[in-house]
């Protein structure tokens, strides 16, 4: 199955939590870089929304997750 966002919606928000065929993903846009990343949003049978924290970092997109407002982090 195919999902497809607006452009608008995604430079607005940068971020959308959704679920496709069963699976909870995370569509991450970064307006700067016209680039985005699809994220599995589920850990451990934990289902996890993402947000925008509205920082940069490298001129990149920094994210958290909103059930304990952490920032998300990709480094080791």
């Amino acid at each position: 199955m195919a999902r497809a966002y607006p452009p608008r919606i995604l430079v607005w928000n940068e971020i959308v939590n959704d679920e496709v065929n069963g699976t909870p993903l995370t569509i991450t846009f970064c307006p700067l870089c016209n680039m985005g990343i699809v994220l599995e949003r589920e850990l451990d049978g934990v289902v996890y929304d993402f947000g925008t924290t509205g920082k940069l970092r490298n001129s990149d997109l920094v994210m958290y997750e909103q059930q304990s407002e952490g920032e998300f982090r990709t480094e080791p």
